[in-house]
């Protein structure tokens, strides 16, 4: 089996490891690195080459059949379906949110890379004379990384934000913990879209080579008292990350 030393199962991660052994799994499908028709080697080969129980193989094994991804063939083995198509998990012309991956049940994590308040003069002019923070972070799906998330959030409509901590900030959708912790709820936003080509940051951050073409986004939130309260500048991997259109 053509384990992918790169992606080792992680027991200080607080996913279950048939979690893991999942979205490895599902990533590596997704990606036509096992093609349709691939088969599997048997429960018994899988849990010795991953270190797990053949239990945690077969839940594995059993979430990615109840998805279609393969398929358990009495007294011939287990196979990846007809080719996997790229899902396309938005609508309406949107890049999914977190709040939408959530939903769907697609794996994702992100990871704060940077936070800092910015005092009077904000450095994009989004929120002029107004206290913000900002809070640089990476999405990763089960197959790599996907986004740059670059938000600036106006502190004066969060009382106690500055407190949250890095763990807090990185954990789930964000429009998620604003609503938990604050009450605050998008009541529109206004997003706009452009191309642009990856430079070094980006390229090392999404694992692409430098210049590779990049979906662009800014986005404004607005509370139900239409004030901008959050505004996000994006860079997406649109091969990770399909736009799908509603006609």
């Amino acid at each position: 089996m053509d384990i992918d030393k790169s992606q080792t199962l992680d027991r200080a991660d607080p996913r279950p490891l048939y979690v893991q052994i999942a979205d490895q799994f599902r990533g590596r499908i997704r990606s036509n690195l096992w093609p349709a028709g691939y088969k599997f080697p048997g429960a018994d080969v899988l849990s010795e080459d991953l270190g797990v129980a053949r239990g945690t193989v077969r839940r594995a094994m059993r979430d990615l059949e109840q998805e279609g991804l393969i398929v358990q063939v009495h007294g011939r083995g287990t196979f990846v379906t007809a080719e996997q198509r790229p899902t396309a998990r938005s609508d309406s012309g949107r890049v999914s949110s977190g709040e939408r991956l959530a939903r769907e049940g697609v794996y994702f994590e992100t990871r704060l890379l940077e936070r800092f308040v910015l005092e009077g003069a904000p450095s994009r002019g989004v929120f002029p004379g107004g206290r913000t923070l900002r809070i640089v972070r990476l999405r990763r799906l089960s197959e790599g990384p996907d986004a740059i998330l670059d938000v600036e959030l106006l502190l004066d409509r969060f009382d106690g934000l500055e407190e949250l901590s890095d763990m807090e900030l990185s954990a789930g959708p964000l429009h998620q913990t604003l609503k938990d912790r604050f009450g605050v709820v998008a009541a529109r936003g206004e997003r706009m879209y452009s191309a642009t080509a990856a430079d070094r940051r980006a390229a090392s951050l999404l694992d692409v080579p430098v210049g590779s073409p990049l979906l662009a986004f800014e986005e404004f939130s607005f509370d139900a008292e239409d004030r901008c309260y959050e505004y996000t500048k994006a860079l997406v991997r649109t091969d990770r990350h399909p736009v799908a259109v509603a006609t």
